[in-house]
């Protein structure tokens, strides 16, 4: 394995969270499609019955970002969704997340996938929200959105870039 590219993403594993082995070549790359063909990055990973799904940040190499959809039974070989990807695109003209979606961090909750994802309106970071009943098709977008933004003259004021959803996480 050589050094990483740009936009892949590695796997490493830990028995104590301080100690670490990497794998030794990245485990996703740039796609072949034109909305991931130039960076892939910025993942969240659910485990479901043995499985692994992921959703990601595709950029394609005129820097449009959107959030693409992938599974592995190993957390090393993955599946990409070439009949739905992406599953999450940017706004229209207009609205808020019209500059592209990124960073997905995704909860199952009582059988629906809640997605919050990073945005900008070309000046502003901000954070959204959308749900889908099965994580990958028909992604709505929360009518309140951008559902956290930053405060003007506070530490945040620059921007809201990532969110770390959990159970205990309150937004």
């Amino acid at each position: 394995g050589g050094p990483l590219l740009p936009g892949s993403t590695g796997y490493a594993t830990s028995p104590d969270g301080i100690e670490w082995t990497k794998h030794p070549d990245p485990v996703f790359e740039a796609g072949t499609a034109d909305w991931e063909d130039y960076a892939v990055f910025a993942c969240n990973i659910l485990r479901d019955n043995g499985n692994f799904k992921m959703w990601y940040t595709g950029v394609s190499t005129d820097l449009e970002f959107c959030v693409g959809y992938a599974t592995s039974t190993d957390g090393i070989l993955w599946q990409r969704d070439t009949i739905n990807n992406p599953v999450l695109e940017p706004g229209d003209q207009g609205q808020w997340d019209e500059s592209g979606v990124y960073a997905p961090r995704l909860l199952f909750i009582d059988g629906i996938y809640y997605i919050w994802y990073s945005s900008n309106n070309g000046v502003i970071r901000q954070i959204g929200l959308a749900t889908s009943p099965d994580g990958i098709l028909n992604f709505s977008k929360h009518t309140a959105n951008p559902v956290l933004s930053p405060s003007p003259g506070t530490w945040d004021s620059g921007c809201l870039l990532y969110t770390s959803p959990s159970p205990q996480t309150v937004l």
